[in-house]
């Protein structure tokens, strides 16, 4: 009988203790899960002047982050977890909405202090948006004496959606990245692009598809640059052709080689400042790749009435910064602006020892790049610059150049 009242009471005792035990447990563990509170300020990009927050959300894991003004606040468990944050500003200087991202890996300590932090977002315009990019500009062509076998490529960037050409505009500066000018009034890069040339290409709305990943070729001269034993391109075979029957013109003595079974883009505005190259249809890109080139898409209710309007007009006086010059110049054909709201994309041309301005935003584009680093290079012939890719196939572009393009052997050189 003793022995059964012990062994009961010892049973109790351990029962006692086995619950002591499991709440100790418990509160350590709540001890453990306790949650921090988190709040991080976002920062706009230093590249844009007079941004305004329109929209801003996050996440860290799987909980979605709470915003207030610019800040985005929750209350997490200790552990790592990935952060993306992701804000929508509106640039008062160029008239666009620009997105911005941040993404990284945040640590978070079992302290009772709120973790407070800061992160300035990145500029990503472009990334996973489904747009047309220039991928390939062979502007060098393979002698110094011809000139006719310069080509453009460009891609369709989406996975899964087809885009139309249809009305997008070629667009060329009007300054050129080796000879900085001093412009009274000051050049409006900030909210204009500057274009002395301006194409368009043919078609009412969907009449010239371009497929997910596909790439197009447009030309000066769609013909095979090949005959009479030239080590150039064939590019009879290319989509479009910017030199039009109307506007073949003699270049030395010579017509301009033209295509008529090669769709002819439509001049909008072709005037270089030259006296001497005069006329719609007089464009010939320059071999020492000084220029900027951009796609857009006209958003005026009529690309006609914008183009006839003179107060799209840059009319300015100028002085050289490289000589130097006291007197002012005029601009003998005064070149369009097109906001850069339009540009879809943008790729400023630059050669390194001549290099002395960039002629365009840092939004559209915040480098530059070339086949050649060196003024008047003989070893620039047969060379364009590329676009680089990603693991995956996909086209980089980060909106510098220095970055996302690379010297090679032209794609369709043969």
């Amino acid at each position: 009988m003793y022995r059964m009242r012990s062994l009961k009471a010892l049973i109790g005792l351990l029962a006692a203790l086995s619950s002591i035990v499991l709440l100790g447990c418990q509160k350590n563990d709540e001890a453990t899960t306790t949650k921090r509170k988190l709040e991080i300020t976002v920062t706009a990009p230093t590249v844009l002047k007079s941004p305004r927050l329109i929209h801003l959300e996050g996440k860290a894991g799987d909980v979605e982050l709470t915003c207030q003004g610019e800040k985005l606040l929750a209350e997490l468990a200790p552990g790592v977890y990935a952060v993306v944050i992701r804000a929508t500003y509106y640039d008062s200087e160029t008239g666009a909405d620009v997105e911005t991202s941040y993404t990284g890996d945040l640590e978070v300590t079992n302290d009772q202090k709120p973790l407070q932090l800061s992160f300035t977002l990145q500029y990503t315009p472009s990334g996973g948006k489904d747009q047309l990019l220039i991928t390939e500009i062979f502007y060098s062509g393979v002698d110094a004496k011809y000139i006719h076998d310069k080509y453009i490529r460009i891609a369709n960037t989406s996975k899964d959606k087809t885009l139309y050409l249809d009305g997008v505009l070629l667009l060329q500066s009007h300054f050129n990245t080796n000879s900085k000018k001093e412009c009274t009034p000051p050049v409006p890069f900030a909210e204009q692009f500057v274009a002395d040339v301006v194409y368009q290409f043919p078609g009412t709305g969907r009449d010239h598809p371009l497929k997910p990943g596909e790439q197009i070729t447009i030309c000066q001269s769609a013909v095979d640059h090949r005959e009479g034993g030239l080590p150039s391109v064939d590019l009879s075979h290319a989509d479009y052709q910017w030199v039009d029957a109307k506007n073949a013109f003699l270049f030395n003595k010579k017509p301009m080689p033209h295509n008529p079974a090669v769709p002819d883009m439509k001049p909008i505005y072709v005037h270089q400042d030259r006296p001497d190259l005069q006329g719609q249809g007089m464009w010939i890109i320059h071999n020492g790749g000084v220029q900027a080139f951009a796609l857009a898409r006209c958003k005026a209710e009529s690309l006609e009435e914008y183009v006839n309007d003179k107060a799209h007009f840059f009319n300015y006086t100028w002085k050289s910064v490289s000589p130097k010059l006291t007197k002012d110049m005029p601009c003998h054909y005064p070149p369009i602006t097109i906001p850069n709201g339009w540009i879809e994309d943008a790729v400023v041309l630059g050669v390194k020892e001549k290099w002395e301005w960039t002629v365009l935003s840092p939004l559209l584009d915040a480098g530059f790049c070339g086949v050649t680093e060196k003024w008047a290079d003989a070893a620039r012939f047969d060379k364009s610059v590329q676009r680089r890719k990603n693991a995956d196939g996909s086209w980089i572009d980060t909106n510098n150049s220095t970055e996302d393009f690379m010297v090679a052997k032209p794609s369709l050189l043969h």
